[in-house]
């Protein structure tokens, strides 16, 4: 949620977003009224003006308004509705970087607790090889052991001081990635509360989560479901489909560009108000005859309709092209939804292995930390060489390794699927959550399969 809140690129294209508001402002202002105005001083030769009989002075400042309005135009309404649909879309591309900077959050915080995990096997590890040096040292002096086997130990305190210092130093690049996404001191450091899969936030701990993934069947009606879902969220296709109905709109106004006119409504008001020097003088022709004379406002009304006749083929071309374009946004849109199909399988099926492989890397640990005992004990005796005991240290060392990332491992394929489906538990309430599975409760139903019991099936 903080990441959400101060990242600088959400920031950035919010701030860009509300300029790209504007963009309907300024294709709805065709639709509006029009009011100009202008004031004009002219001046003309006195000759010329003499000869106008009054009705051009030689200085002459004048006033007009002009009104005009828009009463028909396809084209202008098109715009609007084009206009307001690319404005979703970029809504939905704000809200596309929401998610991934809520993911590369969430993993950065797992890598971290991760690099602290690894920070506390590897200092472990050195304190184990300390000890088997004193035991080696200890052998020695009694005569049980060479001076190599000291040797032994003391490179290997060498390298497992390296892998320490590496561990504490991914720590610290783990701890300066996370301030750099809440925007803090990327120096201070970064107390991190553990984390582990009884984490209510996280939902993984509902009991109703096994069942979904227990058995194969299981498993792919739950996929499903996560496709069905996330193809319904993903701001990605939304937006595409937005993008689809501007240009869909676009072909539907270029179709009509041969038959539909545009129609306006056009006012004009000017006065002169004021004249002076040669021209301004009465005159006569010394005629009975009244000549009349034009008064120093004028005014005019008009209504215009417009219709291209040919354009050279140039309506032609814009129709073809943005027909083609619409077919490559729709073969987009199809390839997108198969991506995301496929992401959400893809991560599904990773994060059911890596959920699975928890226990199993726990075993896995539990019985090389046993052999490493048994082994120590035959070393101190005499029974084992020290090749037979280094390679049970660096097998338990991996094994407490992958016991150790196991759960970050699959807390963060968990992340990948969420960010799949768009949908991240940490930002549902408790309603939301339950709304959810109840949907998925539902689909199980619809696929004839019984609504799970956890007590009565456990996971193997």
């Amino acid at each position: 949620e903080e990441a959400v809140a101060v990242n600088l690129d959400l920031v950035a294209r919010a701030r860009g977003l509300a300029a790209d508001e504007q963009e309907i402002a300024r294709s709805r202002s065709t639709l509006l009224p029009r009011l100009d105005s202008a004031v004009s001083q002219v001046w003309i030769d006195e000759d010329r003006a003499e000869a106008s009989f009054g009705s051009r002075a030689e200085r002459t400042l004048a006033g007009s308004l002009g009104l005009t309005q828009l009463l028909y135009s396809d084209a202008a309404l098109a715009g609007v509705s084009i206009e307001r649909l690319l404005q979703n879309q970029r809504r939905l591309e704000l809200e596309s970087l929401r998610l991934d900077i809520a993911l590369e959050a969430a993993m950065t915080y797992l890598n971290l607790l991760r690099a602290k995990s690894l920070v506390r096997v590897q200092r472990n590890n050195l304190e184990l090889t300390r000890s088997n040096l004193d035991l080696a040292a200890l052998r020695r002096s009694i005569g049980a052991a060479n001076p190599a086997e000291v040797y032994r130990w003391e490179s290997r305190i060498a390298t497992d001081r390296k892998a320490l210092i590496e561990a504490m130093a991914d720590q610290r690049v783990a701890e300066i990635a996370i301030n750099r996404l809440l925007r803090r001191d990327q120096e201070q450091a970064f107390i991190a509360e553990e984390t582990t899969l009884d984490d209510p936030r996280l939902r993984v701990s509902d009991a109703r989560f096994v069942g979904y993934i227990e058995t194969p069947k299981r498993f792919r009606t739950f996929s499903e479901f996560l496709v069905n879902e996330g193809l319904r969220m993903a701001p990605e296709l939304e937006g595409l489909q937005s993008v689809i109905a501007a240009q869909e709109r676009l072909v539907k106004t270029l179709r009509r560009s041969s038959w539909s006119p545009t129609v306006a409504f056009e006012l004009a008001l000017e006065d002169r108000l004021s004249k002076s020097g040669a021209g301004t003088g009465s005159f006569s022709l010394g005629l009975p005859v009244a000549i009349p004379m034009i008064d120093d406002t004028s005014w005019s009304v008009a209504f215009n309709a417009s219709l291209p006749l040919f354009t050279g083929g140039l309506r032609a071309a814009e129709r073809t092209q943005a027909e083609l374009r619409l077919e490559q946004l729709r073969l987009e849109y199809e390839s997108a939804a198969e991506k995301v199909e496929q992401n959400i399988r893809s991560r599904a099926q990773i994060a059911r292995a890596s959920y699975v492989g928890i226990e199993l890397s726990r075993q896995a640990a539990s019985a090389s930390a046993k052999n490493l005992e048994l082994v120590a004990d035959a070393y101190a005796r005499g029974a084992v060489s020290i090749i037979e005991l280094l390679d049970a240290q660096n097998a338990a060392i991996n094994a407490e390794q992958l016991a150790a990332s196991s759960v970050y491992d699959f807390l963060i394929d968990l992340m990948e699927v969420q960010r799949g489906t768009s949908r991240f538990e940490f930002f549902n309430t408790l309603e939301e959550h339950e709304a959810w599975h109840d949907r998925l409760d539902q689909y199980f139903a619809d696929a004839g399969i019984p609504k799970l019991e956890p007590e009565l099936e456990p996971y193997p």
